[in-house]
């Protein structure tokens, strides 16, 4: 009896395991991570722009005096207002500017980043700057928004590229504790099947 309730609790670990490596392998997606400094006057720049694999921040429902958006044609694909305040907490004065990294839902590189003050328009990035097929991998351009001047980075760098067939941080994260789960699976199930034989 203590055997089969072993078991079974082995079998729910392991499936919560497989479950939980799933979805840390699923959790990151590609996102337009950018730099966009805003100053007490109503001027902003976009200080940089790259992509990443992280999450996205979620839109802001507000529609705030700073607005940041990614449009194409006349599509805004996303929108939100981030909360600017140049005041300090603990001093009189205030701050002339204050920086935010604002991560963007990606959706290749088509389209326009726009930052808005009251309604005009202040700064802009051309998305189409983030590949420039010239077979340079040059700044903003990466692995993840211009394959075709980057490539894969099949390099140890913590960072699995699935586009990488040799990518030594690949598989080793998830694979390696699956196969030992499945190995220490079957000799449970083949020391229950034993004893239930004797």
């Amino acid at each position: 009896m203590r055997a089969n309730v072993l078991v079974c609790m082995l079998l729910v670990l392991t499936s919560v395991l497989v479950v939980l490596c799933s979805s840390m392998a699923l959790a990151q997606e590609l996102a337009l991570r950018t730099d966009v400094t805003f100053t007490s006057d109503g001027l902003a720049t976009i200080d940089s722009v790259e992509v990443t694999r992280s999450s996205t921040d979620q839109p802001s429902p507000r529609q705030l005096v700073n607005v940041v958006r990614v449009r194409a044609g006349d599509v805004v694909a996303y929108q939100t207002s981030p909360s600017v305040s140049f005041r300090l907490l603990d001093a009189p004065s205030s701050l002339p500017s204050v920086t935010h990294t604002l991560r963007i839902p990606y959706a290749g590189n088509v389209g326009v980043l726009e930052v808005l003050y009251d309604g005009a328009l202040v700064a802009s990035y051309d998305l189409a700057k983030l590949c420039v097929v010239d077979g340079l991998c040059e700044a903003p351009e990466n692995e993840l928004s211009c394959a075709a001047d980057c490539g894969p980075r099949c390099i140890a760098d913590n960072r699995c590229d699935a586009s990488c067939a040799d990518d030594p941080d690949c598989g080793g994260f998830l694979w390696l504790p699956v196969l030992g789960i499945g190995v220490l699976l079957f000799a449970i199930i083949a020391f229950w099947f034993w004893r239930r034989r004797q």
